[in-house]
């Protein structure tokens, strides 16, 4: 089923082509991935396929009867109340039964009868067709994937960050399953453990989806398609990003031979009509001019790409002790980030630093360069020049135009100041810009720019790749493998940590680990510690409450011990649930209902149980 077809679409942006000439054909369960470079406009044809904006030319045609779902880049956030009910929005049909249910329930208990009793049979198998047993658990199966722990279903929106509320918009837009799916950008504030769970997820989503992503391994799981924008055309390519790269090349090779055939058979037809049709062989140039009209013409073939060519120079080799930690340890707002922490850096190492969201790699980065508040020792050895790259990009002048900044970083001649700013794509009036109006692609290309003047030989690196399009990605990567320092930093992406690290460091839950070993041995090394973390905490909880409060009598002992270790077994089976529900497959299965089911009434009876348990403290 064709869900969308755009024909010969063009859109101008304030007077400037943006887009031209634009053939797509969307078909129900087609994966793809949108690409190209920041500001070529990606964003801009998710809003046109979506129908919040207009072609200036072309045709569009929608299936009228599909649901399409958006998730933007920046969200503007107007929702108010529970998490809970936010989500449960998106079960409209299934919220409306279930409170015809419970109206049902209420008249069944003052006056049962056979014609309630039907309606409600009728009522609840039409409840369980549409998965309302399910929604439950499909909330709490796609927030934990999402990385928000259960309590968040009761807290407030408007306590979430930007970031926060944009992944409980996405986990919205997941459960609401629309045919048709436009995530732009949907893992930029999603750590490496989410990423990889969302992609799962995607890959057996039942509709069609276009996202754009600068992430390559995320596009590499996910897609079937990529989709290319590249001066103003869009190309279209079939398979993963990997085999994009590939067939690309080719394309334009290919592409370029035939374009540059053409053009000489036509330049030689040219120049026969001309010197031939007002003599002799006139008729023979007529012929060749109807050749010429009837001619499928081969447009130019994009131009070759500018690579950057730029390294991170050295101001002076630093001596091979770069770094030594004793017992580093950070407080932050009353929370424990981590404590205890030994570690050392030598010259030339190529550090990953690696753990989810939250869990203090920014703070920790700060502490090395005395710029928070921590205890312990930080010990940089002789000769150590440091860069640091800060992903929210907090310590510049908001009010400085970038040709002053960098000028201010050493570069005296405007054509130098010109060259430098150009080769980052800040070349002509976007010199001028200040740094306020800058986005977030261009103030991590900014912050680039900066850190090459600097010639540090350790660099601090947060969330490089982040905002950054594919081409400048490839390009860090070369120049971090090239760089002859020594690196730290942080990143979800993949591709970069796979090509570029040459160690790990490791901070979750407040425990530092330096990890010796490849990037796969890492990822089998973090799965069991994971697993090892997710033994059910209230058991533990309580069995030292069983300690702190001693027995009168010998019979509530025994009781108390036999309600703990019922308890100990729901939760463990109730845990077991919640692993189900966090992975995408469970959905596939015939039995959801009935595990559902099962799993409310086993989390209603630990609930009972321990009520049960709390009286026995007071015996």
């Amino acid at each position: 089923m064709t869900l969308i077809r755009l024909e010969n679409v063009s859109k101008y942006f304030s007077g400037e082509l943006l887009l031209e000439g634009v053939n797509l054909q969307v078909e129900n369960g087609d994966r793809l991935g949108l690409i190209g470079r920041n500001g070529t406009g990606k964003t801009t044809l998710l809003e046109i396929i979506r129908g919040n904006k207009e072609a200036d030319q072309g045709v569009i045609e929608r299936n009228r009867n599909i649901t399409t779902g958006f998730l933007p880049q920046t969200l503007l956030w107007a929702q108010e109340g529970l998490v809970s009910d936010y989500l449960w929005k998106a079960f409209s049909e299934q919220v409306q039964l279930r409170k015809q249910l419970e109206k049902i329930t209420e008249a069944i208990s003052e006056k049962a009868d056979s014609t309630l009793l039907e309606k409600y049979a009728r009522l609840q198998e039409k409840f369980e067709e549409a998965g309302g047993y399910e929604c439950e658990s499909r909330i709490r199966g796609i927030i934990n994937g999402l990385g928000f722990a259960e309590e968040a279903l009761d807290r407030d929106l408007r306590s979430f960050s930007g970031g926060e509320k944009t992944r409980l918009a996405l986990a919205r837009l997941l459960l609401e399953k629309p045919d048709l799916l436009l995530l732009d950008e949907p893992t930029n504030h999603l750590d490496r453990n989410n990423r990889e769970w969302l992609a799962s997820f995607l890959q057996d989503y039942p509709g069609a989806l276009i996202l754009v992503s600068h992430d390559r391994y995320f596009l590499d799981q996910v897609v079937q398609g990529i989709l290319e924008i590249d001066y103003c055309h869009l190309y279209n390519y079939p398979g993963n990003y990997s085999s994009f790269t590939q067939q690309r090349e080719l394309k334009v090779k290919t592409w370029a031979r035939e374009y540059e055939k053409q053009q000489e058979e036509i330049a030689a037809l040219e120049d026969f009509i001309r010197r031939y049709k007002a003599g002799q062989r006139t008729k023979e140039a007529r012929a060749r001019e109807k050749r010429l009209e009837r001619m499928k013409r081969i447009p130019p073939p994009p131009p070759p790409r500018k690579k950057l060519k730029l390294r991170f120079p050295l101001n002076r080799m630093s001596g091979q002790e770069v770094l030594e930690t004793s017992n580093l340890g950070c407080v932050k707002e009353g929370r424990k980030l981590f404590s205890g922490v030994e570690t050392e850096l030598r010259r030339g190492e190529r550090i990953a630093f690696l753990g989810p969201n939250g869990a203090g790699k920014t703070t920790f980065l700060k502490c090395l360069l005395d710029s928070h508040p921590h205890q312990g020792m930080v010990k940089w050895g002789h000769g150590v020049e440091t860069g640091y790259f800060d992903q929210e990009g907090g310590f510049l002048p908001r009010e400085k135009t970038l040709f002053e900044i960098v000028a201010d970083y050493g570069l005296t001649r405007r054509q130098d100041i010109m060259d430098h700013l150009g080769a980052f794509r800040f070349g002509g009036e976007e010199a001028e810009k200040q740094v306020k109006m800058l986005s977030g692609g261009e103030l991590s290309r900014f912050n680039l720019a900066l850190l090459v003047l600097q010639g540090a030989n350790v660099l601090l690196l947060d969330e490089p790749t982040n905002h950054l399009d594919l081409d400048l990605q490839e390009w860090l990567e070369e120049a971090m493998v090239a760089f002859k320092g020594t690196l730290v930093f942080t990143s979800h992406d993949r591709y970069f940590i796979e090509r570029v690290a040459t160690g790990i460091w490791y901070l979750n839950r407040g425990f530092f680990k330096q990890f010796s070993g490849s990037y796969e041995e890492f990822l089998d090394w973090e799965r069991e510690l994971l697993a090892s973390w997710k033994k059910p905490a209230r058991a533990k909880k309580e069995r030292g409450k069983k300690k702190a409060v001693p027995a009168r009598k010998e019979n509530g002992k025994k009781k108390r011990q036999h309600l703990e270790e019922e308890i100990s077994r729901l939760e463990k089976i109730i845990g077991e649930y919640n692993s189900l529900f966090a992975d995408p497959e469970f959905f596939k299965r015939d039995d959801v209902a009935e595990l559902t089911a099962d799993y409310e009434e086993k989390k209603e009876k630990l609930e009972k149980l321990m009520e049960e348990w709390e009286k026995t403290l007071e015996e």
